[in-house]
């Protein structure tokens, strides 16, 4: 574990002063709360910087590295600003939910045009005929295929995390973020019982080279207590 240890908040301070001692890399303990010892601590994990060219359209130029971005974890919160959400909007969770099933593919779907399928298209066939019968060239796409349509869907989810969005809405009580999260929560809600993939991700940024990615929850999680916990810190 020793080696692990990245440094000391102040490394020249007494053995009085409050030293934190930072894991390099992410250690979780034997009891699986979906927490590191970074998290637990109070420390934030930080991932390598990452640099990112930008398109500066006014002189038509690429300028180099240009943003600074790290992905950093989420604090995790109390999960009950989340459930107090779902449980306050059960009405129209459902509708969405409805909606979202209505986006069904077509079952099963015909493509044309296609100079090797599975069967003939009589109609692709008989304009090639009538092409060859008045001497022009025929079109020799004269086939076709059935293709059965699935349902495939995924969802990413990226939020606007910079303070301003810490402001009320005007002539209302709550703030943008507020009402970002609370259309946040519901549409998560409504894509978890309908089945469909999806992710949540925020960003802020402190100028071009303090940029902060946050994953609150990745397609390969559930919508369970852990990405709930880490949103619900996001507000």
């Amino acid at each position: 574990v020793v080696e692990m240890v990245n440094g000391l908040d102040v490394e020249t301070a007494g053995d009085a002063a409050e030293e934190i001692w930072v894991l390099a890399t992410e250690l979780y303990p034997y009891e699986d709360m979906g927490k590191s010892y970074n998290e637990l601590e109070g420390r934030e994990p930080v991932s390598n910087p990452f640099h990112y060219s930008e398109w500066d359209y006014p002189i038509q130029l690429e300028r180099p590295a240009w943003a600074t971005m790290q992905e950093k974890c989420a604090k995790s919160d109390d999960l009950q600003v989340i459930d107090d959400i779902t449980a306050k909007y059960k009405r129209e969770i459902h509708r969405m939910k409805f909606l979202l099933d209505a986006m069904q593919p077509q079952g099963v779907q015909r493509i044309r045009k296609l100079e090797d399928g599975d069967e003939i298209d009589i109609n692709a066939a008989i304009a090639s005929f009538i092409d060859i019968r008045l001497g022009n060239q025929p079109d020799p796409r004269i086939m076709m295929r059935s293709v059965r349509k699935t349902r495939d869907f995924s969802i990413l989810v990226l939020l606007d995390l910079s303070e301003s969005t810490n402001e009320k809405v005007q002539d209302q009580e709550y703030s943008v973020r507020e009402l970002t999260q609370q259309a946040c929560v519901l549409l998560a809600d409504a894509i978890n019982k309908v089945g469909d993939p999806f992710a949540i991700h925020g960003f802020c940024s402190d100028g071009r080279h303090d940029v902060e990615y946050y994953r609150f929850k990745d397609f390969d999680q559930h919508w369970d207590e852990v990405p709930k916990a880490g949103y619900s810190g996001a507000s």
